[in-house]
C-alpha cells in the first residue's frame, strides 16, 4: 500500500469521525425549533484528489507530483433546505440514520485497511 493510499485512508477516518459527530448533533436537535441541519463537505475533495493521481504502470516508474495528496480539508455547512421535515426543522431522521449507517461502514472499512497494513508492517519488522 502506498503513502498516497494510507493518507487517503487517514483522511477518510478523519472525515468519518467529524461526519459522525455532525450526524449525532442533527439527531439530538431533531426537536429544536429553528435548528438547521448540518452536513460535512469532503467527498468532492477526496474524489478530486483521487482523480488527480498519476497512474504508474510499472513499479520502477517514478511518480510525479500528482502522487501527493494535499492536506484534505472538509467543512461543516448548514443545510439551507426550508422544508420542515420533522415538523420543527429540516432534520429528517430517516436520512440521518441512513447516513449514520453509511458512515459507520466507511469508518470500519478505512480502519480495517489501515490496521491490516500496520499489522503486516509490524510482522515484517519482527521477521514473522
Amino acid at each position: 500500500m502506498s503513502f498516497l493510499t494510507n493518507k487517503a485512508l487517514e483522511n477518510l477516518l478523519n472525515y468519518s469521525s467529524v461526519k459522525g459527530k455532525v450526524i449525532s448533533e442533527n439527531i439530538a436537535n431533531i426537536g429544536s425549533k429553528d435548528y438547521q441541519r448540518k452536513d460535512v463537505k469532503f467527498q468532492n475533495i477526496l474524489d478530486d484528489n483521487m482523480e488527480s493521481v498519476m497512474k504508474v504502470t510499472n513499479g520502477k516508474h517514478m511518480g510525479g507530483s500528482g502522487n501527493v495528496v494535499p492536506g484534505s480539508k472538509f467543512e461543516i455547512v448548514a443545510d439551507k433546505n426550508d422544508e420542515m421535515v420533522s415538523g420543527v426543522n429540516n432534520v429528517d431522521i430517516d436520512r440521518e440514520m441512513a447516513e449514520m449507517a453509511e458512515n459507520t461502514l466507511r469508518f470500519k472499512f478505512a480502519s480495517k485497511k489501515l490496521g491490516t497494513y500496520y499489522k503486516n508492517l509490524q510482522n515484517v519488522i519482527k521477521g514473522d
